[in-house]
């Protein structure tokens, strides 16, 4: 398994479901005329900027004519720009820049064919094991990047995933080991603590005819720590975690605590008014006949390479003068 870490360190010095795609980039052209598209890797149905240029005419003193699938979208003189809508997946956008100066008249033309891809990031942290919600990156946890594709062939039949090339890198760095045909998914080590890596895709057909691009920042979270109520009959309750002050539910209360964005399963440990008082997951409190009538319980989880998080309430006993115990 690579670490994301280490090759963005190589590859730039000490610097640490989301689709992105560069700017601009000349993608097609004869000797005098190319064309600039942006963005490079266009998506069914997104708007894109034409521009011709040429390195031999003057186009400032040519009669530009710019057609999408025949039909006139700009015309006139001088450098110019447009812009073409494109169709839904599967389908092809013919563009075709004319240029007349006097009794030269030179021409280009692409095909614009619309992909989508995104990346999917899947990090392997802790979390209760029923958490709906989407974990977050520990530094230095294993994560995967997952390459989700929609390429379809021009009478809209979806081309598999394992039949398209993936080329993946890590800044400007292309991960030769991890790409290649089908290589749709890249597991690897998550940065250090208070650095990033930007990992993008690359991914095409095997006769280059259709090319997609997605981008993603991955960056490393702080820890966490939560502390909930354990109901005897309904078990952990998840909607609520506890801090300020809570309320103590009959004689005796359960509670948990549950570690997240940690790396590896860490250490707990409970203190109950700043003693040691149990190093489980659950701890249970139970009401004594002493005077008083709350406690502090603080629990604390430590993880590898000083990974920490505490969570910290206040139990409140309702009734007569009590004492707290466990």
């Amino acid at each position: 398994m690579r670490s994301l870490a280490a090759i963005f360190l190589i590859a730039f010095g000490v610097i640490f479901c989301i689709p992105y795609a560069p700017a601009s980039a000349q993608i097609a052209g004869t000797e005098s005329i190319s064309i600039i598209v942006t963005p490079q890797y266009p998506r069914p149905y997104e708007t894109v900027t034409i521009t011709p240029r040429s390195s031999l005419l003057t186009l400032s003193a040519s009669q530009v004519t710019i057609t999408a699938n025949g039909a006139v979208i700009e015309e006139g003189s001088g450098e110019r720009s447009t812009q073409v809508t494109l169709g839904g997946p599967g389908s092809s956008t013919l563009i075709r820049v004319t240029a007349r100066q006097g009794a030269s008249v030179e021409s280009a033309e692409l095909t614009l064919r619309p992909a989508d891809v995104s990346l999917v990031l899947e990090p392997q942290t802790t979390g209760f094991p029923l958490y709906d919600g989407g974990l977050l990156v520990a530094p230095e946890s294993r994560v995967r990047l997952v390459a989700l594709t929609d390429f379809r062939t021009s009478n809209g039949v979806r081309i598999p995933s394992n039949s398209l090339s993936y080329t993946w890198r890590v800044g400007n760095k292309i991960l030769t080991e991890e790409s290649g045909l089908g290589r749709s998914v890249l597991t690897a080590s998550a940065p250090v603590r208070y650095r990033n890596a930007d990992v993008s895709v690359t991914v095409s057909t095997t006769d280059q005819s259709m090319t997609g691009y997605a981008f993603m920042e991955v960056s490393s979270s702080e820890p966490r720590l939560y502390a909930y109520r354990v109901d005897p009959l309904l078990g952990i309750d998840l909607a609520h975690t506890l801090s300020g002050v809570v309320p103590l539910i009959g004689e005796e209360d359960s509670f948990t605590a549950v570690p997240y964005y940690f790396r590896d399963t860490p250490s707990l440990s409970w203190s109950l008014n700043g003693e040691l008082a149990g190093s489980d997951s659950a701890f249970t409190v139970r009401a004594q006949n002493e005077s008083a009538v709350r406690a502090n319980v603080g629990v604390r989880a430590e993880g590898n390479d000083f990974e920490s998080a505490s969570s910290a309430f206040t139990l409140s006993f309702r009734g007569s003068p009590r004492g707290f115990g466990f």
